[in-house]
């Protein structure tokens, strides 16, 4: 088992991938990041990658889809979220049958904030018999959050997401109180620069963060992070939000749609524009965003808008999160 400094570490010098992933954590962000760069070193072809949920999408689908074939000569990625629901017993068998598709890659998301781990024949703790299976045919990895000794590679993760030099990348996280949301948040909008960030620049997109914090976290269904990110906004600032709210949605309905027509990856990028760098986050959301929601979205969101405009603010934004 290795932590995701252990992880990163590795990767980031071999750039390697095992066939083989199993990652969980109490830091969804460094979660989402292993699955993010997994995919990115293999570089799948659109028709060969598939996000799947053990939650919404059947078992045998989600089998079926581990065991097929590539369909190209790239590899072949299936990322399974809230891989905990799975039938785990048969991920045994699939490790050790794994040489007859060795083109066949997996990353298993479960949304438990530890390893899992069971009493053994010595009475000692061990992980369960499938996580075991992975020993030497795969990787599994639990994302806490960084902690003093893990610093430095939590700085080099920021200067991988967007080249920049390590004072600026210190000085982001710093100014970011270790929000490591907020910290790739600005770094996705960081890159759509060309020039190497400044310290100004982080600055001056950190003076967005209440109002852009409470958004995106709202946007991932992330309410927890949502209603901190609210004591930080102030009563003025709350119309404002619902308009980025609103904007966020019409995003999400796009990407929701695209990808209900088999749309590719570069094509959703180039339809969202500016707002690119929110597409990785609302990926694996997007399926909760069909039209009936939007809608039922929409009608909160004029609803508290109309509230904002009588003068109200007691539990307006709070019931926004609730019924999002």
């Amino acid at each position: 088992m290795a932590t995701f400094s252990q992880w990163w570490k590795k990767f980031s010098v071999k750039k390697e991938v095992k066939q083989f992933t199993w990652v969980c954590g109490r830091e969804p962000v460094l979660v989402d990041e292993v699955a993010r760069n997994i995919k990115r070193s293999l570089s799948p072809d659109s028709w060969d990658f598939f996000p799947l949920n053990a939650k919404e999408d059947s078992s045998e689908s989600i089998w079926s889809e581990i065991y097929q074939y590539p369909l190209g000569v790239k590899p072949r990625l299936v990322v399974v979220r809230e891989a905990q629901m799975l039938d785990t017993g048969r991920i045994v068998p699939l490790l050790k049958n794994r040489r007859l598709s060795p083109q066949n890659y997996v990353v298993f998301i479960s949304s438990e904030e530890k390893i899992p781990r069971e009493e053994g024949k010595d009475k000692k703790t061990q992980r369960p018999a499938y996580l075991r299976a992975f020993s030497g045919k795969g990787d599994v990895v639990e994302c806490g959050p960084f902690t003093q000794a893990t610093a430095p590679y939590a700085v080099a993760w920021v200067m991988g997401l967007k080249t920049m030099r390590r004072g600026v990348a210190s000085h982001l996280l710093e100014r970011a109180n270790g929000n490591l949301r907020l910290t790739r948040d600005l770094c996705r909008k960081l890159a759509l620069f060309d020039q190497e960030p400044t310290l100004s620049m982080v600055n001056d997109l950190l003076r967005e963060y209440p109002r852009d914090s409470f958004s995106n976290a709202l946007l991932a269904m992330d309410k927890k992070t949502a209603l901190l990110a609210l004591n930080e906004l102030a009563p003025e600032e709350y119309s404002g939000v619902i308009g980025m709210l609103d904007a966020n949605l019409e995003l999400a309905g796009l990407v929701h749609d695209m990808l209900v027509s088999h749309r590719p990856m570069t094509e959703i990028s180039r339809a969202a524009g500016s707002r690119r760098f929110l597409v990785p986050e609302i990926l694996p959301v997007a399926r909760n965003y069909d039209v009936g929601r939007r809608s039922a979205i929409r009608q909160v969101l004029s609803d508290a808008d109309e509230a904002l405009r009588r003068g109200e603010r007691t539990a307006i934004m709070e019931a926004v999160i609730a019924f999002w």
